[in-house]
């Protein structure tokens, strides 16, 4: 399950807003480094929260883009996932298909490259 929380990124790059740079200090000083069993996600909605703390579930250690897993490929899933892409071909994403897994949207759809899929 997506346990992203991109807001934990260098405040220089921030646009939508962007910050004074005289804040940049300030607030890489008091946002709290990752923590993989501590950081909360955001915006991935209540379920993805509820699952990440749940006992036996594991979360990838990446500080912005992480996966949790629950179950007997969890560890495989979750043990690498390269900071420079988070989302390609050693990422959970990679593994889950690997795996030859099944997807499960719930509250969302599904967009592909070139157009939405049929829900």
């Amino acid at each position: 399950m997506p346990s992203q929380s991109q807001d934990l990124t260098d405040p220089s790059r921030w646009e939508n807003p962007a910050v004074p740079s005289e804040w940049r200090a300030e607030i890489r000083s008091s946002t709290p480094a990752f923590n993989r069993a501590l950081t909360p996600t955001r915006d991935m909605g209540r379920i993805a929260e509820l699952f990440r703390p749940w006992p036996g579930v594991i979360r990838s250690e990446h500080p912005t883009g992480s996966f949790t897993a629950f179950g007997p490929e969890s560890a495989f899933i979750t043990r690498v996932q390269p900071l420079t892409d988070p989302f390609g071909d050693a990422s959970p994403l990679r593994k889950l298909y690997e795996l030859d897994a099944t997807v499960l949207l719930l509250g969302v759809s599904f967009v592909l490259l070139h157009g939405t899929a049929p829900c």
